[in-house]
């Protein structure tokens, strides 16, 4: 496949940055000139030196081009961005992108999925969508967390890399629960090949199932369509509930280059009944009972590292 052609970022406005925000020179720079055919590191090759050497979550990259983050996306850092921040001899506000490498990745696999029983029964309320309203769902981030990592050059970008459908490295995705009609819970995240990352969400406070029934229909919908695993990014309690284990950086990225190349297509085919995908006739106790769909969808072994 060949390589995306960002725009450039000019060394003068990474050195301006550094001159105000010196902390940054302690860590790696990400640089959209490594993804250029010939470029020497290649992205690549910068990050497989990151994830064996560097003890911290965090790079950091002025570009916030949407092909160069797919990219960053393809490679296994979960972007982020920050700010404001002060850059010499420029009026702001400015930001700077944070790409996230995690030192422990919080993944499920979709046999390890467990649904309660209560969402179950609040199910029969909700349907789920993909890609029905991808703006809604990102000022509905906003109003529940403020801007946080999700700052305004970042939101741009998610919304310019999920019209233009990118490259073909990753693909940006919002998913929908809707009550009646009316939206009410939903998230941001991205697929790249058989694996889909969750960045974030929210969920009306007025229906505490929401949030949980969104996340767990959707788990088994990313199932039925194909997908391997289900990156959570940072771990947290309530992942561990829903099945989540945590993998060391390494173990992960072997994990993440066995499946980012096989093609598949989260879809939802419209607005789809909740209770269809969480209370089919293969739902035993607490915990899903996956039906064999991956007989049909082969992909390569995963060797772990030593």
């Amino acid at each position: 496949r060949p390589e995306h052609r960002a725009p450039p970022v000019a060394m003068d406005d990474e050195k301006a940055i550094l001159r105000k925000n010196p902390w940054l020179g302690n860590l790696p720079c990400l640089q959209p000139a490594m993804c250029l055919e010939g470029a020497r590191p290649t992205l690549a090759q910068f990050t497989a030196h990151v994830a064996a050497n560097w003890t911290s979550d965090f790079v950091w990259s002025a570009s916030f081009d949407p092909a160069f983050i797919e990219q960053v996306m393809y490679e296994g850092y979960l972007p982020t961005a920050h700010g404001p921040i002060e850059i010499a001899n420029k009026k702001g506000p400015h930001y700077i992108l944070l790409p996230k490498l995690h030192e422990q990745r919080c993944l499920i696999l979709f046999e390890d999925l467990k649904v309660t029983k209560s969402a179950r029964k609040r199910s029969r309320r909700y349907e789920l969508s993909v890609d029905a309203c991808f703006d809604e769902v990102l000022a509905g981030v906003h109003r529940q967390h403020g801007h946080s990592w999700l700052q305004p050059p970042l939101a741009q970008a998610f919304k310019d890399f999920h019209r233009s459908g990118g490259t073909g490295r990753a693909r940006m995705h919002s998913v929908e629960l809707w009550e009646e009609g009316r939206l009410v819970a939903g998230e941001l995240g991205y697929a790249a090949g058989a694996t889909y990352c969750a960045l974030t969400g929210f969920a009306d406070k007025q229906r505490p199932s929401a949030g949980m029934v969104q996340c767990l229909a959707l788990g088994v919908l990313l199932h039925r369509c194909g997908f391997s695993f289900w990156d959570m990014g940072m771990a947290i309690p309530y992942k561990h509930d829903l099945g989540g284990r945590d993998y060391p950086r390494m173990r992960f990225l072997h994990r993440l280059k066995a499946w980012r190349d096989v093609p598949r297509l989260l879809t939802s085919g419209g607005r789809r009944s909740c209770a269809e995908l969480l209370v089919p006739p293969w739902s035993i106790g607490q915990r899903l009972l996956l039906a064999p769909d991956h007989a049909s969808h082969p992909a390569p072994e995963v060797a772990h590292p030593a």
